[in-house]
């Protein structure tokens, strides 16, 4: 809701820049007028005179709504670039690459989130149901490594929640800390080659805030007899 009103806001500005400019260069025609610069090339002979045509049409007041239109969008256009730039440096100030393992995720989860607390008595099927629900959703970005048949392994990419519906997560392999905790459903398909699971920590404990620390019990004040 605040980026969509934040757009709103620029796309305001931008609108506003080109009326400006629009109504500042209306008249531009009339004050090269009045200050005789079309009277220059009076005296210079044919020149002059195609000169000074080239200059009453170039200065009238339809080409110069032209030039404000024109310019007026540049400077729409120009002003909407810069501040979408900005906005966009802001929301890459976080990591640029994800730096959670999806071992640590899942400690995390079921060690010191809210989430978890909640939940007091939790079974692999609800750690599985919860991240593939985040993962699917889109809400949790999810990152892996991809090895081919002669050895070679990707670069770190992103992986399409779409994908998450044919694979399942395997809790057994990720508390052993097995290199493919992820796995593809019987019946599907779906690359088995992919490694190295990762998440952006910041996104995950968005998502799942940690508990809050217990409260400390007051200590029973000694008083003096």
């Amino acid at each position: 809701m605040a980026n969509r009103t934040r757009r709103s806001g620029i796309w305001l500005v931008a609108v506003v820049a080109f009326l400006l400019t629009t109504l500042a260069q209306e008249n531009l025609a009339s004050l090269f007028e009045a200050i005789g610069v079309d009277r220059l090339w009076v005296h210079t002979g044919v020149v002059g005179t195609a000169l000074l045509w080239i200059w009453d049409v170039a200065g009238s007041p339809v080409a110069t709504h032209i030039y404000a239109f024109v310019v007026g969008i540049m400077l729409a256009v120009f002003i909407s670039a810069v501040a979408e730039s900005g906005g966009t440096q802001a929301l890459e100030q976080g990591p640029t690459r994800p730096d959670m393992s999806i071992y640590d995720l899942v400690d995390y989860l079921t060690e010191e989130t809210a989430w978890s607390k909640q939940k007091g008595y939790i079974t692999d099927r609800m750690v599985e149901h919860e991240l593939l629900d985040a993962f699917s959703s889109g809400r949790l970005l999810a990152f892996a490594r991809k090895t081919d048949a002669y050895g070679s392994t990707s670069p770190q990419y992103r992986i399409d929640s779409s994908d998450f519906e044919a694979l399942r997560i395997d809790l057994d392999a990720i508390r052993g800390r097995m290199p493919k905790p992820i796995r593809v459903k019987p019946n599907f398909l779906a690359d088995e080659n992919l490694h190295d699971w990762q998440v952006f920590r910041a996104q995950a404990e968005q998502l799942w805030p940690k508990q809050p620390p217990e409260p400390k019990a007051k200590q029973p004040r000694l008083r003096r007899i």
